[in-house]
This record gives structure tokens, sequence and C-alpha cells, in this order.
């Protein structure tokens, strides 16, 4: 079961970005993938967290740039179409858990 974990990105808080980027990185095995769409950002600590994600060189994690601001619903659908998984499943900072693991993650994402 190969997952794409969609995650829309709009001037987000810095720890609460990074918190979730972490928290999916430690989820994901090779055969899933994290999709990050950023929605326009403007703000310094959002583009940031992004460069680093960017830095990091991960096969696995793909990010795009809307050129506006489209909102989450046509992010969502970018990711979709750019993701490799058969299976999607949309992020939102409320599916954060501290210490869960990739199975406990995917199984509750797949049935929420």
């Amino acid at each position: 079961m190969n997952v794409s974990f969609l995650l829309p990105v709009y001037n987000t808080e810095k720890t609460l970005l990074r918190i979730c980027i972490n928290s999916i990185l430690h989820a994901l095995g090779d055969d899933h993938e994290l999709v990050v769409v950023n929605d326009a950002s403007e703000t310094e600590e959002t583009l940031d967290q992004l460069e680093k994600l960017r830095r990091l060189g991960k096969p696995n994690v793909v990010i795009l740039d809307n050129p506006s601001n489209n909102g989450v619903s046509y992010s969502l659908n970018k990711a979709a179409q750019a993701s490799s998984q058969p299976l999607l499943a949309p992020v939102s900072y409320t599916h954060l858990r501290a210490n869960e693991t990739r199975h406990e993650l995917v199984c509750r994402l797949l049935l929420e």
C-alpha cells in the first residue's frame, strides 16, 4: 500500500509547519511520498521551512509552488495530479500525533 501524503501550505506558522513536515517525514518509508503545495505563501518563516525541505533532496518529497493564492481545494488537486502513488492522503495540521508509527499514520489517514 503506497501512499502520497498531500500537504497544502499557506503562510503557516514556522513551528507548526516544521512539526507537521517532520512528523510526515518520520512516518514516510521509501514507498510513500510527500507532496507539498506552497499556495503563494508570503511569510519568510514559511518560505524558509520550505527551502530547508527542498535542500534535503529526498526523492520521495515533491514541492510545488502556486504563482498565486488559489486555496486549499486547488492546492490539494494540484498535489493529487503530481502524486505518483495509488493512494492519496490529504494532511492538515490537525492530523498531528506524537510518536505515531508509519503504519498507524497511514491507517488513520486512510480511514478518516
